[in-house]
């Protein structure tokens, strides 16, 4: 079984700091849930990174683009030959037709 490199993107670290920041503000212990299960399923991206969708809505951009729900995330990875890239953590509620990758 091949093993990947799960990569993060600089926005996708600072988006799961807001995150993370803005839950914490009602609930610390929520917040390390969401954190936590967020990290958990990219740790998972490391075996089987196609498990998940492709991205609907990356068909403006070259690559392989995916897509993980988690709470109320989504977890948007790149599949490269032997690394996976997060490039972004949004909330469910943003247009997904933004130019968000």
């Amino acid at each position: 079984m091949k093993i990947f490199t799960v990569l993060w993107d600089e926005v996708a670290i600072k988006e799961l700091k807001a995150i993370y920041d803005f839950i914490s503000t009602d609930s610390p212990s929520a917040a390390a849930k969401v954190k936590d299960e967020i990290l958990r399923s990219a740790k998972e991206l490391k075996t089987m990174p196609r498990k998940f969708q492709v991205y609907e809505f990356s068909n403006e951009v070259t690559g392989e683009y995916r897509s993980i729900i988690r709470w109320r995330y989504r977890i948007i990875y790149e599949v490269m030959k032997d690394d996976v890239h997060i490039v972004r953590i949004i909330h469910t509620s943003k247009d997904p037709l933004q130019n968000i990758l």
